[in-house]
């Protein structure tokens, strides 16, 4: 294990023949030789769930995003997500109030945290006990491609994907792909008869085809027992 000076949290990097390698990553085809990372590593005890989604999201799918984080939190399970905007941004908010771990998994280096504007936020999370982690050296610069490839460690790193709101063109589809690879619960909520209609969801309207779950997106009661269904499927750690 390496350890980087830097301003707040250190940078570090685990490789694969290294103990402290997340067990999870070994699933893959393609596990990175090499994570860097900040804060802390996934405690193995813990449980954790990747909420996902788009960066431009209905009002609906920034309420559901909140009723989704706020249940798992209510059963103390750490959150995962990528920081970006939308969807990560207030998974990781609500976890971070809610006092549960949260984790990031970047697209470019764990010292220059993106998008810019999240930066307090990933600041923030790290403190209370979180962490970032990416695959590319620090320094680098998220790209699309980049952002595509850390969807799966997003799968790897958890014990389910949750889908909140997402298009047809959404970069969401590479994480819940990922999860179905590797075998990983994947619970899609499905939107209200109110936006149902809409292109900001019609990626859960194919994803809920292969989910193994759909959670009922229509009040906060219905998401929290479709949250506790998921979580009841679960292997205990």
């Amino acid at each position: 294990m390496v350890a980087i000076g830097t301003v707040g949290a250190a940078v570090r990097s685990v490789g694969r023949a290294d103990r402290a390698y997340p067990a999870g990553l070994a699933r893959l085809a393609d596990p990175p030789q090499l994570l860097w990372w900040r804060g802390r590593l996934p405690d193995p005890e813990e449980q954790r769930v990747a909420v996902v989604g788009a960066r431009v999201i209905v009002p609906w799918g920034r309420w559901a995003a909140r009723a989704v984080t706020s249940s798992l939190a209510e059963a103390d399970v750490s959150i995962v997500s990528g920081l970006s905007r939308g969807v990560d941004t207030v998974a990781h908010r609500v976890a971070l109030a809610a006092g549960v771990r949260t984790y990031a998994v970047l697209g470019g280096g764990v010292d220059v945290p993106s998008p810019a504007a999240n930066r307090r936020l990933a600041e923030a999370f790290v403190s209370a006990g979180g962490g970032l982690f990416a695959e590319r050296p620090p320094g680098s610069v998220a790209y699309a491609k980049s952002l595509v490839a850390r969807c799966r460690l997003e799968a790897a790193l958890s014990d389910a994907v949750v889908v909140v709101q997402t298009d047809d063109a959404s970069r969401t589809r590479f994480a819940a792909e990922a999860a179905l690879r590797l075998g990983i619960p994947l619970a899609v909520v499905r939107p209200p008869r109110s936006v149902a209609g809409l292109a900001a969801v019609r990626g859960n309207r194919d994803l809920l085809r292969r989910a193994d779950l759909a959670i009922d997106g229509s009040s906060a009661e219905s998401v929290h027992a479709g949250i506790a269904g998921l979580l009841g499927a679960l292997s205990p750690r």
